[in-house]
């Protein structure tokens, strides 16, 4: 077990978006959940979002609406004073930064889907140059890279061959228990329904499952409910493929849905479908 008082924690709150980074920060709240009951008073907390931090001691930067890269800048050198200020021992975020510390780095990396597939990405963009750059540095750095996958682990050794084996260690993601607790007033869907859940562009590869679930003819007996956290209404490829196939009576959009919500479709769901 490790021994609390030996250590030094900093989390840092690197999140782009809430709203978009619903996965993200899930996660973030149950590693701050673990590390918490874990190490209590020894654990600092930079976030901007209010919550029960409980004995850990909670830094809330300066945070300002649609300036990202201001927010992002006040949140790394608060972070790489901080962590100097308090000797922290280590430094863990949960989507990479430009912190400068002597504390030891821990970064999870969910995928590597822009070095992967560099077609879904404009180069040129100065914001996705950035981030790329950042999160190799990040890796490069880091004492550890937390993988949540053995296809993502394998990913990581593949674009950063020089990287330590022993730094990239896999910690599978689990499932929140809320899942597993019976949903209260369920309302049994009509139709028999798919899922998909999750933003829709790009590699997510939403338009090719809408083009197939318009060839396969389910439409007469099986709904499409399409789960996503921002894209509140159909983008033209979309709503053209919608009226090429009928589907718009079949296929139903749900944004921003509730954790209640979700949990209710997963429990009513035929399937879930993930190209």
């Amino acid at each position: 077990m490790p021994n609390p008082r030996a250590a030094r924690l900093f989390l840092s709150d690197t999140l782009h978006s809430r709203g978009q980074q619903r996965g993200v920060a899930r996660y973030f709240a149950k590693i701050l959940q673990a590390v918490i009951a874990g190490f209590g008073g020894q654990v600092t907390i930079l976030s901007p979002h209010p919550a029960n931090y409980g004995p850990a001691r909670h830094l809330k930067p300066l945070h300002f609406r649609n300036r990202y890269r201001l927010n992002a800048l006040i949140r790394d050198n608060l972070a790489s004073w901080y962590t100097r200020w308090e000797r922290s021992r280590v430094y863990y975020s949960p989507y990479f930064g430009n912190v400068r510390t002597k504390a030891a780095e821990v970064y999870t990396v969910y995928d590597m889907m822009y070095e992967q597939y560099p077609e879904y990405y404009d180069r040129q963009d100065p914001f996705i140059r950035t981030f790329i750059a950042e999160k190799q540095r990040c890796i490069e750095r880091a004492a550890r890279v937390v993988a949540i996958s053995e296809h993502t682990a394998k990913d990581i050794r593949a674009h950063y061959p020089h990287l330590a084996p022993a730094n990239v260690v896999v910690i599978p993601l689990g499932v929140d228990t809320d899942f597993f607790t019976a949903a209260d007033n369920v309302v049994a869907p009509a139709r028999p329904f798919l899922m998909f859940v999750g933003q829709r562009a790009g590699y997510k590869n939403f338009l090719r499952l809408l083009e197939a679930f318009g060839r396969s003819r389910l439409a007469p007996a099986i709904d499409l409910l399409v789960l996503s956290p921002t894209q509140a209404v159909w983008s033209p490829a979309e709503s053209a493929c919608l009226d090429r196939y009928q589907l718009h009576h079949s296929v139903q959009l749900l944004p921003s849905p509730t954790d209640e919500m979700l949990r209710q479709c997963y429990r009513a769901a035929l399937a879930l479908v993930y190209p």
